[in-house]
């Protein structure tokens, strides 16, 4: 069952401030996660970011959570690898 995805504010604000290009391959990659998450085991993360997950977009990283029982997808970061873990 497909999953509806969700941006926080912080996260539309990541996504508009890269180029096209690389927003619409992460646009396609969260499309592909949202239809197929039941059947993939997510990368948990650790420490400040404990209890979310990672998905790799060549070398940017996009952080969201999973609510199974509502189906949605909440993304809440988004940006280049080296900066990500930062913030």
């Amino acid at each position: 069952m497909d999953y509806r995805v969700e941006f926080t504010q912080q996260a539309a604000d990541d996504l508009q401030k890269l180029n096209k290009v690389v927003a619409q391959r992460i646009l396609n990659k969260l499309e592909r996660l949202s239809q197929n998450l039941d059947t993939l085991t997510p990368e948990v993360l650790t420490g400040e970011f404990k209890g979310l997950f990672k998905l790799r977009v060549g070398g940017y990283r996009v952080i969201y959570s999973a609510n199974r029982d509502e189906h949605v997808l909440t993304v809440h970061l988004l940006g280049h690898r080296r900066d990500i873990y930062k913030r």
